[in-house]
Formats: C-alpha cells, structure tokens, sequence
C-alpha cells in the first residue's frame, strides 16, 4: 500500500552518472517501502552569469506537510552557501533527514568510502606485482580529498618499508603541461622508471596515461597506472584501467534504509558503503577485458551525434520561443519538444500566480493600480499552465500551493518527480515537474538547455508587458493631458480622425467648447493649485458624463474641447445637462471657497456624405462665438460670500 506522503531527494546536478545512480537507488527502495519521491534538483555553482542567481528559489517549493523524510545529497552541490541555505531549511522544518556526504554531519549520514581503496590498489601493487617504487599523482584544485587519498598511499609505503619523497608526489592542475611535467619528474627525466603510478582519479589517470603514450611510454610495460571511480571510457582502453567501484546505486538504497528506519522512530549512527578494487590490465594483470572498444567506440559516436543533435533542437526551441509574447502560443510550442523527451511520461509547468507581475516603481510609474492583498495571496497559489500525462495534454487550472501537483493528478499516483525550479536572475516563476517512464532517472543534460531557454522564455514575457506598460505610459504623456487625464491637442487630433472615418451616413457630430468660469478670479484670490483644483473638477465632470464615442480634451489654459459622434439630434444638451448636474453636485458639497462653474457652446451637423478636419474647425469657431455669448450674458460671482 502506497504512503500518503512523499520522501524528497535534495540533489545538485542530476544529469551525471553519480547523481543518476544515487537517485536510482533512492527511487528503487523508496518504491519497495511504499513511498514514491519527489527529486529537488539545481545545477548550481556553473558559471552562468546573473542568470543563476534564482538557484535559491529551490527552497520555497517543497511543502513539508507533504513529506515523511528527506535525504539530502550535500556532497553534490558546488555552491557550498546554497547546501548550507537547504541545511538549515531542513533543521528548522525538523523532518527525519539522512545525509549523503564526505564527512561527518549533525544529521545520520553515509558515506560512500572510495579512497581508503587508494591503499588497497597501492597494496596490491607492491604484494602483486612487486612495485618498488611507487608515485602518486593527485589533485591540485581538489586538494582535501586528494591529501587523503594521499595520506593512505604513504601509509601503505610505510607499512612495507618502501621511500617516498617530494619526487614522487605531484599534484596536477588538469593542463597538459602539468601532465608533462609529472611524467618528467616520475621518471626523473627518463632515467628512472617508477614501478607504478596510483592516481587520484580516473580522469587524471586517463589523461596521464595518454600524455605518456605521447611522450613514447607504454603502459604497463614501462610503469603500472591504477585510477578510482570508474569511469566508463578507463574500461575501453587499451589496457582496461585498473580503478575501484562506485557503487552509488547502493549508497542510494542504503540511504532509503536508514530513513526509513528514523521514520519508524529508531535511532540510527553513520553508514559506510566502502567501495572495491576492479583489478584490470593497466596494473600488470592479465585480465581479459569483457567489453569491445569497437562497441565502445560506437556508443561515443551516438553520444557525440545526440548532443549535437540536442544542441540544434535547443537552439530551435530558443529561436521558436525568441519573439513570441503569449504564454499560450509558447506552452505550444513547448508542448511539441517534450514528445521529444526519450521516456518522458509526464511533463508539468507550474507556475505562480503572480509570475508575470511588473515590479512596483513600473507600476507607479505607468500609474497601474496594484491590489497588494491580492498579490501577495498569489504567492500561496499556483497555475498548472502546461500538463502533458502520457502523451496527453491535460486541461490549465489553478491549484493551491499545499502539494507540488494538484491532487487530481497525485491520486493513485506513485510516479517519481524531477523537479527543478523556473527562474531569471532573481526573478521567479515557478518550477518543472518531468517523470519518467517506469521512474527510471533518465534526466539528459540537454533538458538543462531546454529549461533555460523556457526561463528566458517567461523572462521575455515578463519584459514585454513591463516594456507595453512603460510604451502605453509614454503614449499617455504624449496623448493625454497631465492635469486633467483627458486628451491633449496630439490625442484630440489621432482620435478625431480615427473616428471621423468611422461615422456612418445620417448619424451626427457634435463641436463644443466649454470654459471655466473666472479661472483668472480663482488665481488671483486662492493661487493657481485652486486654479488647478477647479479645471481638474471640470475635466472630471466631463469624464462621469461622456461616452465611450465621445472626444474630450483640453489643450491648454480653461477651455475644453469636445467631439461627439451621436445618433440622437438632442445627445449634446443631454450631455451637458449631466455635467452641470455633477458641477452643481460638487458646489453643494465643497468647502471651497469659490464655485465652480462653466460656460460652453456647440454646434451640431448631420454627417451626410463625411466630413473634413475643416469642416470641424468651422463647426468650433461657430461653437466658440455661442460659448462667449453664453459666458458674457453671466453675471454669477464664483465667489462665496462669507
């Protein structure tokens, strides 16, 4: 029977071979125990640019309410402040947690123990094959865990009484000149042949032992070479390479193990899983190699055409999704590279509510109106934006964030998740869930393209609306009018002559003017701000009572200009019958001490067969004289008497 809660993996780098295996492990004996698992994966500590800065986002996607245990994978994460921040999220959130780790820790841990077989191949050496004089080669830039392989070379040596000195320890950069100068001082510039060189690694020792096939030295005949880790390519050479086992599949396992165990309530210590020697050719062994560098050799060829392959696809999704604006046609576009996912059984972008949102000085700026309660309550809901199950495209809803998925889609679910998060520098959007057929780990590197170029994907949608708000904000300063929020003389125009194309025969068009009463009055007596204060209740007069056909605007100074497209001959005198209603409102409630009240002049015409920008200045010269003659047959004071 299936747990109701999950186990998380916290894993850095799941594309590699050690990472592939640990999860596998996990995965196989969590399934075994009931519990299905959730992986959280980063790739931190690659030099990415400001674009990694979003790793941290990791954090806030895991729900605890939701899981049972977490084992935690520290040993892979590069970026050491990062392995520290998911540290102590896990103390404070206090679930049963087992370490994967090189060294002690304040959680239960298991070590995989690979380099006190550095002694058992230098021992196997000297008793074997009678070495004499034996070198080691180490790592410069990994120096801890190269002292320590170090450290168990040299007691061996001390335990047969052999010498070892500054000329047989180097430790190399990786460079090609360092591998030449480690041969030279090995073999004290040819002179002298060490029996055997124990190397830090099977990289180093692949890289050392082709340097010397340059330099004329054949392997073992001039001097053993022995590497650890097991890499695929030590065991189609020419010698196969004799190396130790990385059993990380076991170390996996073992760590479902003892979380299980806490998760029952028992106590548990540290864990070793040792590894052990793989004795090959490159020692002096004869030992026949089970593998077929011809086979081998095809395989880097497919490897060699799969990443170009995938390069090409990767530069195809980012050039598919580079101009494209709406996070709809992008999910499609998405959609069609995730059948091309080998063993991809599910696929899911989840993303936050408030993942588009514009940030708060572009909002001022562009005077947005922000509902705060309801952004930051979007930070505590999700949308399932693309969801493909089994080659089926599931339906966009929004779903709480108590659960990495909704629950129509957990229910009888016992599918494994990959999940990593979506982001752009320090901005977030909301995280991948990718399952595999089988929950076999199948996590291609190419996906990390795939992933970045969806994050510049959201990142470009982000920009574009950012980029609209800021262009509408400048149409608005040229278009509208900065005291009144009605058009000015640019907006006036565009707008006119979009709408005299639109007037249909035998409607009508309606040219008025409208003026403040005594703005110069209100100047004088209470300043230009009351002055101000007086055109802006006009402006909002105006505003309550047009349509949305109707043109307003004021290009400057106390005079109003407005265009009216109608049907009904008597729209004018309505309109203006709503706007002193408002202006009459407005005086009865105000404490100024001034009324506020205006003047205004129209003149209507039947559209017929259209009508020019001239024939509108005509109309509103006409409209002016009505306005002068209607303001100067007032005799009203706008002063209130005290």
């Amino acid at each position: 029977m299936y747990q109701n809660k999950k186990i998380a993996l916290f894993i850095s780098h799941i594309y590699g071979d050690y990472q592939q295996g640990i999860s596998q492990g996990v995965v196989h004996n969590a399934y075994d125990y009931g519990y299905p698992v959730e992986i959280y994966t980063t790739s931190d500590g690659e030099d990415l640019g400001a674009y990694g800065k979003g790793e941290s986002s990791i954090l806030r996607i895991p729900n605890f309410d939701d899981i049972d245990g977490v084992i935690f994978a520290s040993g892979t994460y590069t970026d050491r402040n990062l392995s520290e921040e998911i540290r102590e999220l896990l103390k404070k959130e206090k679930c049963p947690v087992v370490e994967i780790t090189e060294q002690s820790s304040d959680f239960p841990y298991i070590v995989l123990e690979n380099n006190k077989t550095t002694a058992t191949l230098t021992e196997h050496m000297i008793t074997v094959h009678g070495a004499k004089k034996l070198c080691y080669l180490g790592h410069k830039r990994e120096r801890y865990f190269s002292r320590l392989r170090e450290g168990y070379f040299k007691g061996i040596l001390e335990k047969y009484h052999l010498n070892f000195d500054d000329s047989t320890i180097y430790l190399t950069d990786e460079s090609e000149a360092s591998y030449l100068e480690a041969i030279n001082q090995f073999t004290n510039g040819g002179t002298s042949m060490p029996d055997a060189v124990i190397c830090y690694n099977d990289r180093i020792a692949l890289a050392f032992i082709g340097k010397a096939a340059e330099e004329g030295y054949h392997i073992p005949d001039d001097f053993a070479v022995t590497g650890c880790d097991c890499l695929e390519e030590g065991q189609f050479i020419n010698p196969p390479l004799t190396t130790i086992t990385f059993p990380v599949e076991e170390v996996g396992a073992k760590s479902m193990d003892m979380l299980f165990e806490m998760i029952k309530g028992k106590n548990v210590g540290p864990s070793e899983v040792t590894a052990s020697p793989v004795i090959n050719a490159s020692c002096g062994c004869k030992v026949r190699s089970p593998f077929h560098s011809f086979s081998y050799l095809r395989e880097c060829n497919r490897k060699i055409a799969d990443l170009e392959l995938s390069m090409f696809k990767s530069m195809k999704l980012s050039s598919s999704l580079s101009h494209v604006t709406d996070i709809d046609e992008g999910c499609d576009i998405i959609a069609n590279f995730v059948t091309e996912i080998v063993n991809c059984s599910e696929f899911y972008m989840c993303l936050y509510s408030n993942w588009d949102s514009v940030t708060d000085p572009v909002l001022a700026l562009a005077d947005a109106v922000l509902d705060r309660e309801d952004f930051e309550d979007a930070e505590d809901s999700l949308i399932l934006k693309l969801a493909i199950k089994d080659g089926r495209r599931l339906a966009e809803y929004s779903f709480p964030k108590t659960t990495l998925l909704p629950d129509a889609i957990k229910n009888d679910n016992n599918s494994t998740y990959i999940v990593t998060p979506l982001f752009f520098e320090g901005r977030t959007f909301g995280y991948l869930a990718i399952s595999f057929g089988n929950n076999q780990i199948q996590f291609p590197f190419k996906l990390e393209q795939w992933i970045m170029n969806i994050a510049q994907f959201l990142q470009n949608i982000c920009e574009a609306r950012r980029t609209s708000m800021l262009s509408q904000h400048l149409e608005e300063i040229y278009l509208k009018d900065a005291l009144t929020g009605l058009f000015n003389q640019h907006g006036f125009k565009k707008h006119q002559d979009r709408l005299l194309q639109l007037a249909s025969p035998g409607s009508y068009v309606t040219a008025m003017l409208m003026d403040l009463d005594k703005l110069k009055t209100i100047n004088d007596h209470f300043g230009h701000e009351e002055g101000d204060f007086a055109l802006r209740t006009i402006g909002q007069a105006i505003k309550q009572a047009q349509s949305e056909t109707d043109i307003a605007a004021r290009f400057s100074g106390d005079e109003f200009y407005l265009l009216l497209f109608h049907e009904n001959e008597g729209y004018a005198e309505e309109l203006i019958e709503k706007i002193e209603k408002y202006i009459n409102n407005f005086n009865k409630l105000s404490s100024k001490p001034y009324y506020v009240s205006e003047s205004s002049g129209y003149v209507t015409e039947n559209v017929g067969s259209g009508l020019t920008d001239a024939d509108i200045q005509r109309m509103y010269s006409h409209a002016d004289k009505k306005m002068y003659d209607k303001k100067h047959s007032k005799e009203r004071n706008v002063l209130r008497q005290v």
